[in-house]
This record gives structure tokens, C-alpha cells and sequence, in this order.
């Protein structure tokens, strides 16, 4: 917004006068204020220099001026740059995935021949040999246990047949020798009978 007349109470580019007639009245606030052939301001002028903070084998850094626009040659350095990031960065992404791709391959292939090997020669798979071995034992155990309790059953077996085998002689001995017993009795009675109606007829016929 331009500035408006009567405002401000001073010009905005006061003359060596009216800074003299001010000056006399008020104090500066700025020594950038005062006419250069004022009295403050040669005073001001003939101060000793102010120490430079910056020590004295570093010189003092240049003020930051405006930014200066880049050359055609950098602006064309700074595109081949980029561009040549960019190419790396395609080259990168192109050997990850290349990587990433043979990586894909050989573990396919290593899949494939395992499940080869399990499938025509099973016992020489090392993984399946190893988490076999532990079935294997139980099987070992539980067939141990099987034949332990079959050689048992068998000696069992063997002492009930043996036992009964002797009550079945020892009864067809008991049958066979009352049977003998029977027959002998039968025969002797013929006999006796024999005799009887032998002596009966002698008797009779005297």
C-alpha cells in the first residue's frame, strides 16, 4: 500500500538539515540516522574497529549473495548426472531381480530332485532317513514287545498242551486197564459158567 501524506512525522528521505534540526532535539536510534558531518557520527567514526569473532588464520566467510543460475554446461552435467543415476539405479533393480529370479530357479530345481529322490529312493534321502529314525525305533520296540508276549503265549501254550496231554494218557490208561479189567472179568465168568454146567452134567449123569 503506498504511504500515505501525513503519516509519518518525517520525510522518507530527510535532507542533512532536517536531520541536523531533529538531531538537536531527539537522540538517533541508529547512527545510520545522522548525517554524515555530524559530530555523533565522526565521534561514532573514530571508535576503535570492533574485534572480528572469526580468528585471524580463517578469513572471514563471504556474505551470501543471490543465487547466480547455473550455466548451460553444469545444467547439462547435472542431466548426464541424473541420468546416470538413473541407468544405475535400472541396472541395480535389474540385477535384484535377475538375482532374485536364478535364486526362484535353483530352488525349484532343488524341490524338484528332492521330491525325485523321495519318490524312487526314499532310504537315501538324509532328511527322511533322520525323521524316520525315530519311527524305526517304536517300530523295533513294539515288534520286541510283540515277540516277547508271542514266546510267552507260546510257552504258555506249550505247558497247557504238555499238561493236557498227560491227563488225556493218563485217563486212556485208567479206560484201557478197566477195559481189561471188564474183559477179564467177562471171560472168567464164561468160564466159571463153563464149569458150573460141566459139573452139572457129570453130576447128572452118574
Amino acid at each position: 500500500m503506498p504511504p500515505t501524506a501525513g503519516l509519518f512525522t518525517h520525510p522518507l528521505n530527510p535532507s542533512t538539515a532536517t536531520l541536523q534540526s531533529y538531531g538537536a532535539s531527539h537522540q538517533p536510534l541508529h547512527p545510520s540516522t545522522l548525517p554524515p558531518d555530524s559530530l555523533r557520527q565522526k565521534s561514532l567514526n573514530n571508535r576503535p574497529a570492533y574485534a572480528s569473532p572469526y580468528p585471524p588464520s580463517y578469513a572471514r566467510p563471504p556474505p551470501p549473495g543471490p543465487s547466480e543460475p547455473m550455466s548451460s554446461s553444469a545444467l547439462e552435467e547435472s542431466k548426464k548426472d541424473k541420468k546416470r543415476r538413473e541407468m544405475s539405479d535400472r541396472v541395480a533393480r535389474f540385477a535384484d531381480s535377475r538375482r532374485d529370479e536364478r535364486a526362484f530357479v535353483d530352488q525349484q530345481n532343488a524341490l524338484r530332485a528332492n521330491a525325485h529322490q523321495l519318490y524312487t529312493h526314499p532310504n537315501t534321502h538324509p532328511e527322511f532317513s533322520l525323521r524316520l529314525y525315530p519311527i524305526t525305533l517304536e517300530r523295533t520296540a513294539n515288534l520286541n514287545r510283540i515277540e516277547a508276549a508271542e514266546q510267552a503265549g507260546i510257552a504258555r501254550a506249550e505247558a497247557a498242551y504238555e499238561e493236557e496231554q498227560e491227563k488225556i494218557e493218563e485217563e486212556w490208561k485208567r479206560q484201557k486197564d478197566r477195559l481189561r479189567e471188564r474183559m477179564l472179568e467177562a471171560i472168567e465168568e464164561r468160564r466159571r459158567k463153563a464149569r458150573e454146567e460141566k459139573d452139572g452134567e457129570g453130576a447128572g449123569g452118574k
